[in-house]
């Protein structure tokens, strides 16, 4: 699945912005993490999903905490969202696919992952505006390549706005319409 979104974002990113996707695959990769989460599994008998958001969970913990590091912090990101997507494998959940957005729309979102942004179609999604974030993340990065005018980092964009409500983003600055 991974690599399927890595080649779409190789065509409309370039290789240089879809290089998340083997930071992704390279999680997925890690024998220190596999070896955790067997360890929890097997210490605390537990099903592979739970023990999968403890270890997880623990390494976002630590990167996060690396508050005078953006490139560790951003690997946070990446973690959140591989575990989003195998989370949804291992319980047979189906995510939502950004890919399938067929009208014109601006999301308002808590978050907007890597995976999803690089699935956006620009001639449907109009802006994006979301509650975390900021300039140096992959989402805003890829925003910037797709030309899809984003605020990121607004803290509570989703409580401020409903479903259905006109808003105008310009990328600097959010004006919603009553």
């Amino acid at each position: 699945e991974l690599q399927l979104i890595k080649d779409k974002a190789v065509t409309t990113l370039g290789e240089e912005a879809a290089s998340v996707f083997d930071a992704h695959m390279m999680v997925l990769a890690d024998p220190d993490m596999t070896a955790q989460i067997k360890a929890v599994i097997n210490d605390k008998k537990v099903n592979a999903e739970s023990a999968l958001k403890e270890v997880t969970d623990m390494f976002i913990g630590i990167f996060e905490g690396m508050t005078d590091n953006a490139y560790m912090q951003e690997r946070a990101a990446d973690i959140k969202d591989v575990t989003k997507r195998v989370l949804a494998h291992l319980l047979g959940v189906k995510l939502p696919s950004p890919a399938l957005i067929d009208e014109e729309v601006i999301i308002v979102a808590e978050d907007l992952t890597p995976s999803d942004t690089a699935q956006l179609d620009k001639k449907f999604v109009k802006a994006f505006v979301t509650n975390i974030g900021g300039r140096t993340s992959h989402s805003a990065i890829m925003a910037r390549t797709l030309e899809i005018p984003a605020v990121l980092g607004t803290n509570n964009i989703t409580e401020l706005v409903s479903e259905g409500q006109l808003l105008a983003v310009s990328g600097l600055t959010l004006v919603c319409h009553h």
